[in-house]
């Protein structure tokens, strides 16, 4: 058995406390560069975007023309809109919501939906699906989280933006009947992107998960807007 002498457990420190420096170089390096990537896409190293500082979850309300959230100041207007044919053939509407922080746009979402007649309250009505069925849309959405500063989880704050969307339309004012806004969503297209669901949500038979809905009663009486 090879006995070790002083000298050599002097060399042996020696070259550990080297290699440790070199790491912890190593790792100050790295940390400067994240912190330099942070500041370049106006991210701080909490996760919250340069000028909200909000750690809230969104909790919007309805204005006029688009949603509100007070606490963060994130304001998700009504979006543009056109007609496009959906993978099934089916014609349908595409939509491109904006989202701004104060009077800066900090990005944009866009998906497809569909509408179709439904029944509120014995009265025929006419409904509007936002798609948000898909990995690449939940993906796109998810990347917001960071960017508005968002510290709940994955599915939570899905819900808050998906209430954004709708409730830019419940200002409605001009329409004759009776209208619904559903954002929906699907369990397996949540499952690929990550997002563990609570299990107190409600999943339909199909894998539906409806995120966020509005009914918006009719308003004949008080006109059409200009």
């Amino acid at each position: 058995m090879r006995c070790h002498s002083m000298a050599d457990m002097d060399d042996s420190i020696t070259i550990e406390m080297s290699y440790a420096r070199v790491m912890l170089g190593d790792w100050q390096r790295l940390k400067t560069a994240v912190h330099a990537q942070m500041r370049r896409y106006k991210v701080s190293p909490q996760g919250n975007h340069a000028s909200s500082g909000n750690p809230m979850p969104l909790h919007f309300h309805a204005k006029p023309y688009s949603s509100f959230d007070p606490i963060s100041g994130i304001s998700i207007p009504r979006p543009r809109i056109g007609a496009t044919v959906l993978g099934n053939g089916r014609h349908g509407t595409e939509y491109q919501f904006s989202i701004y922080h104060g009077e800066e746009r900090v990005g944009g979402v866009g998906f497809e939906g569909w509408d179709d007649v439904v029944e509120i309250e014995g009265h025929p009505a006419q409904c509007f699906f936002f798609d948000l069925w898909h990995v690449h849309v939940i993906n796109n959405l998810l990347r917001y989280r960071l960017v508005l500063g968002v510290t709940d989880g994955d599915f939570t704050f899905l819900q808050g933006l998906a209430q954004g969307f709708v409730l830019s339309y419940a200002g409605h004012i001009d329409n004759d009947g009776p209208l619904r806004y559903v954002a929906l969503t699907g369990r397996e297209a949540l499952g690929e992107s990550g997002v563990l669901i609570p299990d107190n949500v409600v999943k339909q038979a199909s894998g539906a998960i409806v995120l966020a809905s509005i009914d918006i009663p009719a308003h004949a009486d008080r006109g059409h807007m200009p």
